[in-house]
């Protein structure tokens, strides 16, 4: 088994399986997806940029799982209930570059947002 990084805790690690190529944003996402099935909530450490944290926030919020956000530059804990918390604090970064990340990663995800869903980003 090879060593989990990040585990001070030293938590149960699950090893999940992928036929992907190693290393690619494709075998991340499918490993992302199981994680977050799995878990019953979500703990981030974010520095604004990664599209994999962001993903896996998006997708544990989709699942109705909520998740306790550390953002790196600020120094500060969010704790995100659901999709509309995130948005908020994508939009207080006044980033275009992560609105245009945040709807493209929507937009992917658009098959589990319900429709009723009004999401604020989406007009900017």
């Amino acid at each position: 088994m090879k060593n989990t990084r990040n585990n001070i805790g030293n938590w149960n690690v699950v090893n999940v399986n992928s036929d992907l190529p190693r290393g690619t944003r494709e075998y991340f996402r499918e490993k992302d997806i199981k994680m977050s099935k799995d878990a019953d909530y979500g703990f981030a450490i974010w520095n604004r940029e990664s599209q994999g944290t962001l993903n896996n926030m998006i997708n544990l919020l989709n699942d109705n799982k909520k998740v306790c956000l550390f953002i790196n530059q600020e120094n500060m804990f969010y704790k995100l209930n659901t999709l509309r918390d995130l948005e908020n604090i994508i939009i207080s970064s006044n980033s275009k570059k992560l609105i245009v990340l945040y709807k493209k990663l929507i937009i992917k995800h658009s098959k589990v947002v319900r429709p009723s869903d009004n999401h604020a980003l989406m007009t900017l």
